[in-house]
């Protein structure tokens, strides 16, 4: 079993039950080294080590991925197979939304619409929804909203899609109406359907 102790900065602990105390020790004094709020996980034994992660902003962004033959495509999570959905993730400290949607596209699908010379559009749209109770461990204490900036991105027939190990599972290039009716999340499913097609 697991506890954890949220401490002041949103730093959270965990440790497993039954550890030596000073393993928790060893990790209040780390996150007060790294002067970042962070998430602690794993065993603090003699064979194994710390790893941190910093807590998400409740800010995103969500890129529609289509082709030129006007087929979209749907990633599968690994957390949640039955979550079909479009490239999104969250906004990086001193990044902007744009910024990430580049960094999110390379990531999750090993696009690189700087070195394809492709442009993300920004569709100049917000949207926000409620996140899900079992990812709120991952957010900041208190937040339970996410705000979702939109953007969309053409790319050529055919190109490569490698996806990122651990995030998803599987791939899909779909009509934009399937793509619509895969999409678990509501807001995925308007800007599938809003994206207007030659």
């Amino acid at each position: 079993m697991l506890v954890y102790w949220v401490f002041p900065g949103t730093v959270l602990l965990l440790l497993e039950v039954g550890q030596d105390i000073s393993c928790l020790f060893f990790a209040f004094c780390l996150a007060q080294l790294t002067c970042q709020p962070g998430l602690f996980l794993g065993k603090f034994g003699k064979n194994s080590t710390a790893t941190t992660m910093a807590l998400r902003q409740p800010h995103s962004v969500l890129v529609v991925i289509y082709n030129t033959h006007n087929e979209f495509l749907l990633l599968q999570r690994a957390d949640d197979p039955d979550f079909w959905q479009s490239v999104t993730g969250g906004i990086d400290p001193g990044e902007s939304p744009i910024q990430t949607a580049y960094r999110e596209l390379f990531e999750e699908t090993g696009i690189n619409a700087h070195t394809l010379g492709l442009s993300i559009t920004d569709h100049q749209k917000c949207n926000q929804y409620t996140i899900r109770e079992q990812w709120r461990h991952r957010y900041v204490a208190g937040a339970s909203v996410n705000t979702e900036y939109v953007f969309s991105v053409c790319v050529p027939k055919g190109c490569e899609v490698r996806l990122a190990p651990g995030e998803h599972l599987a791939y899909r290039w779909l009509t934009q109406q399937q793509a619509a009716e895969q999409a678990w999340s509501s807001s995925n499913r308007q800007e599938i359907l809003s994206i207007e097609l030659a």
